[in-house]
């Protein structure tokens, strides 16, 4: 009789154990579960980051916490999108993206954008600040135009193909550009692959200008809205210049090149900026790439 007491108190002692440890061990799970779930979603972003900036330049914009304010009622509360800017009755049409405060951008859009360019200096240079543009602002890039020209030559191209990786590498540590490495390096590459353009078609500009023709393509859209991000002609120019090594022209870039270039004329049939482009156009024919190629026939 007493062993067999003795032996139920063991076997209750040894259940109260088990049952003690169980507990124990369930309480450090819940407790580790819930220091996963407060602290995942941190660990997955910081890596996240990590991983994104091996990918993008120094200057370009990092990964955004989405940022939850309480309110009054004590919940999350999601940030609020900045309001478009005010547009009034006498301000230019590129006012929905080009500030008031930004006159440089403004002169930009008023002497450059939509104007016809032929020389290859020029032609390169606004290749490679549209490429470089990819993933920022035009008003980013536009501030950091003088640094660009001092970096690479003022584009000679000639130049910028013999620069060397030492001179990649000391660029990305150059303030005055975007510092992107693949960006920098594409530079460099294209370069060399407008100098195989320029023997093969005589020119930089006789080749671009020949997917329209040789004659700036008169838009016909009445608002900022109509205008379209990419035409058949730029991807056709996209597809052409990847073939011949270049970097960094998908047919977004191309259409915005050729738009900043006046291989398209794409100010509002209404505004001021259409019709000062339509008149020196007519007042330029003979400098414009179909007249030049005449001439030359005629020869």
């Amino acid at each position: 009789g007493g062993a067999l007491a003795s032996a139920t108190i063991i076997l209750r002692l040894t259940v109260l154990g088990a049952l003690l440890l169980l507990l124990s061990s369930a309480r450090v799970f819940t407790q580790r579960a819930r220091y996963n779930i407060a602290c995942f979603p941190r660990m997955k972003r910081r890596r996240s980051t990590r991983l994104l900036s091996q990918v993008r330049g120094k200057d370009e914009e990092p990964l955004k916490r989405v940022s939850r304010r309480k309110g009054k009622s004590g919940k999350g509360e999601k940030k609020q999108k900045k309001k478009p800017p005010d547009i009034g009755p006498n301000d230019p049409w590129y006012r929905k993206f080009v500030p008031a405060h930004d006159t440089a951008y403004a002169k930009y859009m008023e002497e450059e954008w939509g104007y016809p360019v032929t020389d290859d200096t020029k032609l390169f240079e606004m290749l490679i600040l549209e490429g470089a543009q990819a993933g920022l602002s035009w008003a980013m890039i536009l501030k950091k135009r003088e640094g660009y020209r001092k970096a690479f030559h003022h584009f000679d191209i000639a130049k910028v193909a013999l620069m060397t990786q030492s001179d990649i590498d000391r660029l990305c540590q150059d303030s005055s550009i975007v510092r992107n490495k693949l960006k920098i390096r594409a530079t460099v590459k294209n370069a060399k692959s407008a100098l195989q353009v320029i023997e093969e078609h005589g020119s930089l500009s006789e080749y671009l200008w020949s997917f329209v023709n040789d004659e700036p393509k008169i838009g016909e859209y009445k608002s900022f809205s109509d205008i379209p991000n990419v035409t058949p002609e730029a991807e056709a120019m996209s597809k052409a210049l990847k073939k011949k090594g270049f970097s960094f022209v998908g047919p977004t870039i191309c259409y915005a090149f050729m738009q900043a270039c006046g291989m398209v004329v794409d100010h509002p049939v209404d505004s001021p900026q259409y019709h000062k482009v339509i008149t020196w156009l007519e007042d330029n024919k003979d400098q414009l790439p179909a007249a030049r190629k005449g001439c030359e026939d005629c020869k």
